[in-house]
């Protein structure tokens, strides 16, 4: 490599080393302005409501999600499952009733 070449390639890498540090900071700008034009839409109140509401969601979320698993692992609902799943399927069962009838198994331990 040549002396012209490595000295090209050193100032490819700055260039693309400073690149990198102003796109990043014109993020973090642009996210900080973002930010405050959202605080002074909702206020610091609409803040904590809007966490608040999404902590509900996400506690909710986890009790379905713990559920669904703990269901799914109960030995005669893994035995029932595929069949009316099947059923289902087939329509010969409606969602709602193999639903009722996997929860009265599971809730019946």
């Amino acid at each position: 490599m040549t002396a012209d070449a490595s000295r090209h390639d050193e100032v490819r890498a700055e260039a693309a080393a400073f690149l990198v540090y102003v796109v990043g900071y014109q993020q973090a700008r642009v996210t900080q302005r973002a930010l405050e034009r959202y605080r002074a839409a909702v206020g610091t109140a609409g803040i904590r409501r809007r966490r608040a509401e999404q902590a509900r969601a996400w506690m909710w979320s986890e009790v379905s999600e713990t559920l669904t698993a703990d269901l799914r692992l109960h030995p005669e609902v893994r035995r029932l499952v595929g069949g009316l799943e099947r059923d289902v399927a087939a329509g010969r069962v409606t969602p709602a009733a193999a639903a009722r009838q996997l929860l009265q198994i599971f809730l019946a331990r």
